[in-house]
């Protein structure tokens, strides 16, 4: 066993030492090869896929959610570039990734000129947004109206407004 397999193994279980690893964490590192079969990329797909089904809507609401409170909870919203659309990647986001800024920009375009021709009247744009969750343009459009939401009263945001 190398030097490094013996330190991993060793780390397993709360009490061992690198230069003196226990058989019990050894143990531990073992038990993955028998948690079960393993599995092709389709057979993984055909288990996934009825469980995405169940919990993608949900997860689509919640992400709105927590659009709106980012927005306008106290202090600052942290935007990371990028993430105006559904992002489904199993990783931290961050300001490296490239991300077209064109396609974001008709997309605005678009949703600024459906939301002008829809006056006050947008219980209609929203349902058409959310017949199609998948393309982004909803997250996008709910960004947008809580980033806008405060215009109209803007003086009941400034400090010298008084609280109820």
């Amino acid at each position: 066993m190398s030097n490094g397999a013996e330190r991993s193994e060793g780390s397993a279980q709360a009490g061992s030492i690198r230069t003196r690893p226990t058989k019990g964490g050894a143990a531990i590192c073992r038990v993955g090869p028998s948690i079960g079969p393993i599995q092709t990329p389709q057979s993984l797909l055909d288990d996934f896929l009825p469980f995405h089904e169940r919990i993608a809507h949900a997860g689509m609401w919640n992400s709105l959610a927590q659009v709106v409170l980012k927005i306008t909870a106290p202090g600052i919203p942290d935007f990371y570039q990028g993430s105006e659309l559904w992002d489904f990647s199993v990783v931290d986001p961050d300001n490296r990734r490239p991300v077209d800024h064109t396609m974001r920009a008709s997309m605005l375009a678009d949703l600024q000129r459906a939301r002008a021709e829809c006056g006050t009247e947008l219980r209609r744009l929203t349902c058409t947004l959310l017949e199609h969750p998948m393309d982004g343009r909803i997250k996008l459009y709910t960004t947008m109206m809580a980033l806008n939401f405060d215009a109209p009263i803007a003086r009941s945001f400034r400090t010298e407004s008084t609280y109820l």
